[in-house]
């Protein structure tokens, strides 16, 4: 599956506006001149415009088109700050420390999304995933009735008869460290959602263990099984299976014999991991020694977008990124 050209074109069918808080970093500006020239999102960057398009035009590099804010002196200010207050008074906001959150270009750009002035955010390339979630949450807070955010990742390998074609995404593998069983749930709902809006497919899940079927027997395995459960009870139209071992959930052959009759037959394109430790280091072996290429986090179950970046992200994985923001702008507002 052709997972970046496919983002980008269906993001080009209706482009949104995109903050890029972070314009300090080269990779952002590189990034942002590349969202513009293939047009299907509309930059807009935090900080002074004439510093920005110097260091911009310095790199060979065009922002044409591109918006701009500058926090530190922008109109809005106080009016985003008096609204984090009422939004966050009752955890110990002052007015005061709210003014001095604007003075951050996530807090201010994650209020620009709340206000509806811009329909998304990608961060992270120089601020800590901790500092981007702080203010995401913060500022926009999770989606009505969603029971944890998570972050879910795609991965294309290069075995085409696995997952979709190859791509395959992974949760969660960066927040929630020891989920419980309703949180494995929503994990996994959002992790379909996730897959239905950048994929345009079918999702299969696959809730993941060292057991299949009962197999074994422990409180572990239990906590997956009640999460498949809940799963079933709450989406029966969702092909998903669990408890499964990941065999089990990605070989046909080894589905057949482990795992007869299961709805997924080994094609699962979703895997939802037990805890953090599995999520995380299997992600990375699949990178790092399974020939993996990563493409693009998603963070599942904000009211509004807001995605992560690696501090060690590159350009294509930025504007991946921006295109994923736009799809996930376009399904929340129609």
């Amino acid at each position: 599956m052709d997972f970046q050209g496919e983002i980008r074109r269906r993001a080009g069918e209706d482009p949104r506006i995109i903050v890029l808080p972070e314009t300090g970093d080269m990779r952002i500006l590189e990034a942002a001149s590349r969202v513009l020239k293939e047009g299907f999102a509309r930059p807009l960057l935090l900080g002074r415009r004439e510093e920005i398009e110097e260091t911009a035009r310095g790199e060979g590099l065009s922002l044409e088109g591109a918006l701009y804010r500058n926090f530190l002196s922008d109109r809005d200010r106080e009016d985003f700050a008096l609204a984090l207050t009422a939004r966050r008074a009752h955890r110990g906001m002052t007015l005061e420390k709210a003014r001095e959150r604007m003075d951050d270009p996530l807090w201010f750009g994650a209020m620009l999304v709340r206000s509806g002035q811009a329909e998304g955010m990608v961060a992270g390339s120089l601020a800590s995933s901790a500092d981007v979630f702080h203010a995401a949450l913060q500022a926009i807070g999770p989606a009505p009735g969603t029971e944890v955010v998570s972050v879910a990742g795609f991965m294309e390998i290069p075995r085409q008869d696995r997952g979709e074609e190859g791509l395959l995404l992974y949760a969660d593998c960066v927040v929630v460290e020891n989920p419980t069983a309703p949180q494995l749930a929503s994990i996994a709902l959002s992790s379909a959602l996730t897959w239905r809006t950048l994929t345009g497919t079918v999702p299969r899940v696959a809730l993941l263990s060292y057991s299949t079927r009962g197999s074994a027997v422990s409180p572990m395995t239990e906590k997956v099984r009640e999460a498949a459960r809940l799963v079933r009870e709450r989406d029966p139209g969702l092909i998903s299976d669990g408890e499964i071992q990941f065999d089990a959930a990605v070989d046909p052959g080894v589905a057949a014999r482990k795992a007869p009759g299961s709805p997924l037959g080994g094609r699962a394109n979703i895997l939802i991991f037990p805890d953090l430790n599995s999520g995380n280091s299997n992600f990375k072996n699949t990178e790092r020694m399974g020939g993996g290429i990563f493409r693009a986090s998603v963070v599942q179950g904000l009211a509004l977008p807001v995605n992560d970046l690696s501090r060690g992200t590159t350009v294509e994985t930025i504007v991946d990124t921006v295109a994923v923001t736009v799809l996930q702008a376009g399904a929340l507002h129609g």
